[in-house]
């Protein structure tokens, strides 16, 4: 009798488990994971921060079509280069609203020049030099 009562619970607390909704459907996309700060200050703040607002621009209209986006913003020692990804599990609404996100990140690594943000639904990365040849990425 002690058998059947307990696989009886066993088999209750399997079919609650699987009719409970997923919690992970819960978790926004945008929760910060990480966030890593370069170490050098502009040449001129001025400039960097008007060629770094143009990066996110171009980065924010070319992820809209794919989910992935490289731009560069300025010219010269203040020249910004950004990279943006999501995940291939985002839409890309979903994905425009993980951008949005990682922007509002980014202020906190005034002065200095560089970022890295990883939220849990996409990465973006700017600096103010080139650094996409030494990525290596798969679209």
């Amino acid at each position: 009798m002690k058998k059947s009562r307990i696989g009886s619970s066993v088999i209750i607390m399997i079919l609650v488990n699987l009719l409970l909704p997923d919690a992970s459907l819960w978790e926004p996309r945008a929760q910060v994971v990480q966030i890593m700060c370069g170490n050098q200050l502009p040449h001129n703040s001025t400039i960097s921060i008007q060629n770094f607002m143009q990066t996110m621009k171009n980065l924010n209209a070319q992820v809209q079509t794919s989910g992935f986006a490289t731009a560069v913003g300025g010219s010269g020692l203040n020249t910004d280069h950004g990279l943006v990804q999501c995940y291939g599990d985002l839409s890309l609404p979903e994905c425009v609203l993980c951008l949005a996100q990682a922007r509002t990140v980014t202020p906190r690594f005034y002065p200095f020049n560089g970022a890295k943000v990883y939220l849990d639904g996409c990465f973006l990365r700017n600096e103010n030099y080139n650094f996409f040849s030494r990525v290596y990425w798969t679209k």
